[in-house]
């Protein structure tokens, strides 16, 4: 499968580690594919050092290899969010301002 987001975007920003889970980043593929438009992920893999710094859950998603924050405009985040519940995604959180 194509491969839409770079190690950069999935690794983690203090220690550079991609702890992603494959079957993640598959569906997070398909996810991108059936939206038909990019996708820029703000946050993949974070280290327990990291996700601590910048006051994550101390049992985050992104600390298991199975979370990344997607950076969506507008009707846009309307089109994630019909799509990545047929793809098994849970915990899906959506933050808009205006």
């Amino acid at each position: 499968m194509r491969k839409y987001f770079s190690e950069d975007e999935q690794s983690c920003p203090c220690c550079g580690v991609n702890g992603l889970k494959p079957s993640f980043i598959k569906r997070l593929n398909q996810l991108r594919h059936n939206v038909g438009f990019a996708l820029l992920m703000s946050s993949g893999y974070r280290c327990r050092n990291h996700n601590s710094d910048i006051g994550g859950a101390e049992d985050s998603s992104h600390i298991l290899g199975r979370g990344g924050d997607l950076v969506v405009s507008r009707h846009k985040a309307f089109r994630v969010l019909e799509e990545a519940p047929k793809l098994g995604f849970t915990g899906i959180g959506l933050h808009q301002k205006g």
